[in-house]
């Protein structure tokens, strides 16, 4: 990183081991980059400032977090693994105690987020083993060994709690290869906005609403609810569509009923 700073005083000490560190402050990191060689990827971070950090044994809150140009990705430019980056984050009264991360309000700004289907009709990732092959996740069947008793009760006591999230002026772009002829889209003026998440109320209702310009071939708008149950996340969403251009989903179409499009829109 180029340069890190830290404003505010940080205490140290004490025989509980779950209350030995307290820190008040705060803090900011410039021209932060990580690389990766298998895969061969990097990170970078133009800078990150943290407001208001206050941290007492196992409790932690930031007033505000903010992130300016992040970006991630291959460092071969004709690699099918996914790309991302992001203009700006802004994040307001972030507070975590006891396994419950509570978020007032979180924006994102001009995101942009590449992936691709391969040819095994597996979504190309990172290989999640150094002798794991590329490029698609579905030809892989290793079985994960069940967690510890211990932890697994550990991660259903996590929750979350976002008052509002909003992530707009977003570019998303989807390849397929694994039809016929490969399949491409982006959308153009991604946004999404969700209200109220509580993952530990259950039964709880998130509000989310969403709309996507599908780069000249049409519109999707969604809006409704979400529940977001640890262990099962449902959905009642109303989805519009408009001016759909058909001919632009004939790999798929082809597929389903052995025929092509010329023209025509779709509308619901």
């Amino acid at each position: 990183q180029d340069s890190f700073s830290w404003d505010g005083r940080i205490a140290v000490g004490g025989d509980d081991p779950d209350n030995m560190l307290a820190a008040r402050g705060d803090a900011k990191a410039t021209g932060m980059v990580l690389a990766l060689k298998k895969p061969a990827m990097t990170a970078t971070l133009d800078a990150v400032t943290a407001t208001g950090i206050e941290v007492a044994g196992q409790r932690a809150a930031l007033a505000d977090l903010s992130v300016s140009g992040f970006g991630a990705g291959p460092t071969d430019e004709k690699s099918d693994l996914p790309r991302a980056a992001l203009r700006s984050l802004a994040v307001k009264g972030i507070a975590s105690a006891g396994g419950r991360v509570e978020i007032a309000s979180l924006q994102g700004k001009g995101g942009n987020l590449e992936l691709a289907r391969a040819q095994d009709g597996g979504l190309v990732l990172p290989a999640s083993k150094p002798d794991q092959k590329e490029p698609g996740t579905a030809a892989s069947a290793t079985a994960t060994p069940a967690a510890p008793a211990g932890k697994a009760t550990r991660e259903r006591d996590f929750a979350l709690k976002v008052g509002n999230a909003i992530l707009d002026e977003t570019r998303l772009s989807f390849t397929d290869k694994a039809v016929s002829p490969p399949f491409g889209i982006e959308t153009s003026a991604f946004g999404i906005s969700v209200r109220n998440l509580d993952t530990a109320k259950s039964g709880s209702d998130a509000a989310v609403t969403m709309a996507a310009g599908l780069g000249g071939f049409g519109s999707v708008d969604a809006n409704g609810t979400v529940k977001p149950d640890a262990a099962e996340i449902s959905t009642d969403l109303s989805i519009a569509l408009k001016d759909i251009e058909l001919f632009k989903f004939n790999p798929y179409i082809a597929a389903a009923i052995d025929r092509s499009v010329r023209q025509g829109r779709a509308d619901g």
